[in-house]
């Protein structure tokens, strides 16, 4: 049993040295991307956490991109919380951009919106 156990985490960890290095690094850039991804999904003052191109960050050391981790990861939960409470309170439904009175439907009334500027008063549309 235990050398079925050394043999999963020899799979999953790597067998030297270097390929534990690889197999870590590959594990943080996924996390890293993941949070680049969420970049449009933020406000706008904190994207530029997120402004260095992924492939320069490939470049960095797995214990490099750990930290950047650890300090950007709560950044972009906050970030994009408040960007979304935002636009939750800047929303508005369609429906408020317009009149909520119809109007009259019967032909020969004016229909309160058509005026003419060359005479005071409501213009009247033929039926």
């Amino acid at each position: 049993m235990r050398a079925q156990w050394d043999h999963r985490n020899a799979d999953r960890h790597g067998r030297t040295k270097e390929e534990s290095h690889a197999i870590q690094h590959a594990r943080l850039m996924g996390q890293v991307e993941m949070q680049c991804a969420e970049g449009a999904m933020m406000l706008a003052s904190d994207r530029d956490i997120i402004a260095e191109p992924i492939l320069a960050k490939a470049k960095h050391s797995p214990t490099a991109l750990a930290q950047w981790l650890d300090c950007n990861v709560p950044i972009v939960k906050l970030s994009t919380a408040a960007a979304t409470a935002a636009i939750i309170k800047m929303h508005k439904k369609i429906t408020s951009f317009f009149r909520q009175e119809r109007p009259p439907e019967s032909p020969g009334e004016p229909h309160p919106n058509e005026t003419d500027p060359e005479k005071p008063g409501l213009v009247h549309t033929a039926a």
